[in-house]
């Protein structure tokens, strides 16, 4: 949008100095006697000047105000994307949240159930007697210790002499 500002911007400058020179060219065709055609050819180029200078102004401030109206439009769009990304976390926390109790919820479900079935379940009647093997087991394998290591300790056996032949 700018470049096209500056293109016209250059060419009513061009239009405006070819037309100061045709009104310079003009007055120096009626010659010096008419002071009339002189002062009207000076009063038509400082008009030309003038309206070249408020051209200029004109088009620095229209350029201006493109800017600052394409800034305020990418400021919009921004604000936009944000007020989005806002609405979309918002909604996914939302969920994530639901999601979160609906999980408590089937798990303390879950452990209730256990138990439950837990307090449902009687023991099993084999239990007593296999914690009764399994004691007598342990004493027993445990008095066999105790006489294996006291036999090596107290019973020693005389040591052998050899007889050496010659």
């Amino acid at each position: 949008m700018g470049q096209a500002f500056s293109a016209r911007l250059e060419e009513e400058a061009a239009a405006a100095r070819a037309t100061r020179a045709q009104e310079e060219t003009a007055a120096a065709a009626l010659g010096a006697d008419d002071t009339a055609a002189i002062a009207a050819a000076k009063l038509q180029a400082d008009t030309a000047a003038a309206s070249e200078k408020a051209q200029k102004d004109i088009d620095k401030y229209t350029l201006s105000f493109n800017a600052v109206q394409t800034q305020k439009n990418q400021i919009q769009k921004t604000s936009e994307v944000m007020t989005n990304a806002r609405g979309m976390y918002t909604g996914v926390s939302k969920d994530l949240h639901y999601t979160v109790d609906q999980f408590d919820t089937h798990l303390k479900d879950l452990q209730n159930q256990i138990n439950i079935t837990n307090r449902k379940t009687p023991a099993p009647s084999w239990w007593p007697w296999l914690d009764i093997i399994l004691n007598v087991m342990l004493v027993l394998v445990l008095l066999y210790a105790i006489y294996s290591l006291v036999r090596r300790t107290y019973y020693v056996k005389p040591v052998i002499t050899q007889v050496q032949y010659q």
